[in-house]
């Protein structure tokens, strides 16, 4: 037998007789059966190249072996649902698909070319080990720090295959082939990930693990993933062009890719899409659909943004606005008028009118606290019981979709109202509840503004007064000077000293 055959039986025997042992515990320990799939397809992968039999379809192992480990950190990362109802499915669909591809390739139906060559190529691969290993940092990084003892042995594993591969196919990449030597030696360094694999089951038998997942950083992590994806169909799709294109394929190859790459810049910096992409992991990942800790205190730092009592009503609205991805607001205050007017707007120039104290809409916003949908009172009116109609000009403002009470004490001082969300937002409780939250600690702060302007102008009706009383003193000293002057003229007029007086 050969080196290679030697180093992969050996990588082979040891994954078999992981999954073995893991098949034999599933009665009394709850064994992640992600990890068994893993197992079987790189002992699958290796024994594939252990015989040394040249027409097997050695990129799709590859793929496949790449695609079990990638099944397993997801499923630890949450990402897959483990709750066993559609564990079954998702094996079954996943073995179909490989063995489907295995078969088309063997029986030469297709033939590794275009888009199968860039997915099973040293490009691909490489790119597929960074995936891996952002994976694996994003498990360990947001495990929590009581649970990390009985992941850590098994990522110390995994972490030494994925750097050993991206290493061997950057290489291939840079020389256009790949080390022998590396390539020998691989089969053996994924044995040796399998004693620090065992050892974490053994700790950790079901391999479950309490995730404090920031969403943040899954934010960022599934952005770089679906850009990468993006890039990698891009790139497929420029091969195409380019093999099909003749003479012009190599410029229209460059003018397609320049043109993807302006998309994914554009598409990376939509206010929108980020939105979307927001609520989307936060439907699906959390329990919550809202970080409450990050919005609270992102809504206080854009309240106490800039100089004390400067556009703290503007900034009102926007931090408002922010908590459901609105794009524009306006802030309704009770004036002087013994109404409320529209008093500052954020990105909406439009909004304007002016609704009694008494009006039935100010009762029903100061009684129900309620958050009014507009689009929604048009469909099913009967579910904002006691409010028989909207205000004509709210409805005549073109952007205006909901209506925020800012209630403190159990009285209206005003409401702030949003423009339609980007990411398609459904009024449920939970945003319900955050808008109403957000609304009374706003009626605190613009209480406290209203307040302070109040007592400013106190202030200076008091420095007008001080300043009043004393020039009504001194008129008052001239006055009394004048008269005792012009009593004492009658007697001394014709007197000399007092004329020079």
């Amino acid at each position: 037998m050969t080196t290679v055959g030697i180093s992969y039986g050996i990588a082979a025997s040891a994954y078999g007789l992981l999954g073995l042992w893991l098949w034999r515990r599933r009665g009394s320990v709850k064994s992640s059966p992600a990890l068994i799939v893993a197992c079987i397809t790189t002992m699958i992968w290796a024994l594939a190249y252990a015989s040394g039999h040249a027409g097997l379809p050695f990129g799709m192992i590859e793929l496949q072996r790449n695609a079990g480990w990638f099944f397993f950190l997801l499923t630890l990362l949450n990402l897959v649902r483990r709750d066993g109802g559609r564990w079954p499915v998702y094996i079954f669909a996943y073995c179909l698909v490989v063995l489907a591809l295995h078969l088309l390739l063997l029986l030469g139906w297709i033939r590794p070319s275009g888009v199968l060559l860039l997915l099973l190529g040293p490009p691909a691969a490489l790119m597929q080990m960074v995936l891996a290993m952002l994976l694996l940092e994003q498990l360990y990084r947001n495990t929590q720090p009581d649970q990390r003892w009985g992941i850590k042995f098994m990522c110390l594993g995994l972490l030494g295959l994925f750097v050993f591969d991206f290493y061997m196919f950057a290489e291939a990449v840079l020389f256009n082939s790949v080390d022998p030597a590396l390539f020998q030696a691989r089969g053996l360094i994924n044995a040796l990930a399998v004693p620090l694999i065992a050892w974490s089951v053994s700790r950790n038998p079901g391999l479950v693990v309490r995730l404090s997942m920031s969403r943040r950083a899954l934010f960022h992590s599934a952005s770089l993933l679906a850009a990468g994806i993006y890039l990698l169909l891009m790139a497929a799709a420029g091969y195409y062009i380019r093999y099909f294109g003749g003479d012009w394929g190599g410029i229209f190859q460059t003018v397609f890719l320049f043109g993807a790459a302006l998309i994914l810049v554009l598409v990376m910096f939509s206010g929108t899409m980020r939105a979307y992409m927001r609520v989307f992991l936060s439907k699906h990942f959390f329990a919550y659909r809202y970080d409450y800790r990050e919005e609270w205190l992102r809504f206080t730092r854009s309240l106490s943004e800039g100089e004390p009592g400067v556009h703290l009503r503007e900034h009102t609205i926007r931090a408002i606005a922010t908590l459901v991805e609105c794009p524009a607001g306006a802030l309704w205050l009770r004036g002087e008028k013994q109404a409320y007017e529209c008093v500052a707007h954020w990105n909406m120039s439009s909004a304007s009118g002016v609704e009694a104290l008494d009006s039935l809409f100010c009762l029903f916003l100061e009684k129900k606290e309620w958050v009014i949908d507009i689009e929604e009172f048009d469909r099913l009116p009967e579910s904002y019981g006691g409010l028989p109609a909207l205000p004509e000009w709210l409805l005549a403002i073109p952007a205006a979709r909901y209506v925020v009470p800012l209630v403190l004490h159990d009285r209206l001082i005003g409401w702030v109202l949003l423009s339609s969300s980007r990411a398609n937002l459904q009024l449920n409780w939970e945003v319900n509840d955050l808008l109403k939250t957000a609304g009374r600690q706003a009626a605190g702060y613009l209480a406290q503004l209203e307040a302070a302007e109040a007592l400013l102008v106190a202030r200076q009706f008091e420095s007008f007064n001080r300043m009043s009383a004393f020039v009504i003193h001194d008129l008052k000293n001239v006055v009394a000077q004048l008269s005792l002057l012009l009593a004492n003229a009658a007697r001394h007029k014709n007197n000399p000293a007092f004329q020079e007086d």
